[in-house]
């Protein structure tokens, strides 16, 4: 964990930014929901992250994902 832990449980069409991404807007993530665990389900929004695309989801918790202005970033949705 590299930034104070996140408090904020995101809803669904969020866009957040992983603690150990770069912080650039290639990076941001977008909140699709939740699973049985309670961590958050994100896919990147960058169709092309390393292979990724939108079928590929990622399970973080919520401590680890920020607001992106946090950084600077300015969300265009």
């Amino acid at each position: 964990m590299i930034y104070s832990h996140n408090t904020t449980r995101w809803k669904t069409g969020d866009i957040v930014i992983h603690d150990s991404d770069a912080k650039t807007e290639y990076m941001l993530m977008l909140v699709v929901g939740y699973d049985k665990d309670g961590k958050c389900v994100t896919r990147y929004c960058s169709k092309n992250y390393h292979g990724s695309n939108e079928e590929t989801f990622w399970h973080n918790r919520i401590e680890v994902l920020h607001d992106p202005k946090k950084f600077g970033i300015e969300v265009k949705q």
